[in-house]
């Protein structure tokens, strides 16, 4: 999710973030509100059903947790918070590697 939904492609890290956590809970409150979702567990499967069929290589929470600790584990070899991770295509490989 993006923060920038909030107030278009400005800001930072900083004020993006808290941004993208606000729109997804706004998100979360609508779906029981939206014609055919009765429940969150049903939505939830719409959501990944229809992501799948856009994006094949989306990424999940899990996904990036396992980036994240990719990244700290290498960035503590070298004495530093981490190493981040720049590239898509090197991302997803990481994701697939360490899933």
């Amino acid at each position: 999710m993006v923060g920038w939904v909030n107030r278009r492609s400005s800001g930072e890290i900083g004020t993006n973030k808290p941004d993208a956590m606000s729109t997804f809970a706004t998100l979360l409150a609508d779906l029981p509100t939206l014609p055919g979702i009765s429940d969150a567990n049903r939505a939830a499967s719409m959501i990944e059903a229809l992501l799948r069929q856009r994006k094949p290589q989306y990424v999940t929470y899990a996904d990036w947790k396992v980036l994240d600790t990719y990244e700290v584990k290498h960035g503590a070899e070298q004495g530093r918070p981490r190493v981040k991770v720049t590239r898509v295509p090197e991302m997803l490989e990481i994701i697939e590697e360490n899933s």
